[in-house]
C-alpha cells in the first residue's frame, strides 16, 4: 500500500506539471487524469482551466471536475455562486457530468442563475446525465417547469420545454 501511495503521489506531481505543457492535448489529458484521481485538493487547480481560451481545455476541466464526484462539490458550488460566467457555465457542465447525485443537484444553482446563457447551458447539460443521477433529474422538474413557463429568455424557455418532455417520460 505504501508503494502504491508513493506512485500515486509521483503520478499526481507529473500530472500537475503536465498542466503547464505547451500542447493543449497534453493539458486536457492531464486534467482528465487528475479528475479521475478524485482528490478534493485538486479541484481548485482544475477549475482554473474553466476560463481557458481553448474550448477543449474548458470542456476537459468541466469533465474532470464531474469525474471527481463528491470531491469537487465544494468547488463546483463555490463557482456557481460567485464565479465568472464561463466558470459558472463550466461548473454547470461539471455538475451535470458528475456521477454523484449531490453534485448533480447543484444544477439548481445554475438553473436559477441571473445570466440567461448560464441557465440555457444548465438546461442543455441535463441531457448528459449518466445512469447514477438519472433519478435526480426528476427532482429538477419543478424548476424546469418554472423556466419553461416564465423565463425571460425564449431560448431558455424552449430548452426547458424540451428537458421537461424528455425527463417527464
Amino acid at each position: 500500500i505504501d508503494a502504491a501511495l508513493v506512485r500515486e503521489g509521483r503520478s499526481r506531481r507529473a500530472l500537475l506539471r503536465a498542466l503547464r505543457d505547451s500542447s493543449p492535448n497534453v493539458r486536457a489529458a492531464a486534467l482528465l487524469a487528475l479528475g479521475g484521481m478524485g482528490r478534493a485538493l485538486d479541484a481548485a487547480e482544475i477549475s482554473r482551466f474553466l476560463t481557458s481560451r481553448r474550448a477543449g481545455i474548458r470542456i476537459a476541466a468541466a469533465f474532470a471536475l464531474g469525474k471527481m464526484g463528491g470531491a469537487a462539490i465544494g468547488e463546483i458550488s463555490r463557482l456557481l455562486k460567485s464565479g465568472s460566467r464561463p466558470q459558472r457555465e463550466g461548473s454547470a457542465l461539471a455538475a451535470a457530468h458528475s456521477w454523484d447525485p449531490r453534485a448533480f443537484l447543484l444544477l439548481r444553482q445554475a438553473l436559477s442563475d441571473p445570466d440567461d446563457r448560464v441557465r440555457l447551458a444548465a438546461v442543455s447539460y441535463l441531457s448528459v446525465a449518466t445512469h447514477p443521477v438519472m433519478a435526480a433529474r426528476r427532482r429538477l422538474l419543478p424548476l424546469l417547469v418554472r423556466l419553461k413557463n416564465g423565463d425571460p429568455a425564449v431560448e431558455v424557455r424552449s430548452a426547458a420545454a424540451r428537458a421537461v418532455s424528455q425527463i417527464g417520460r
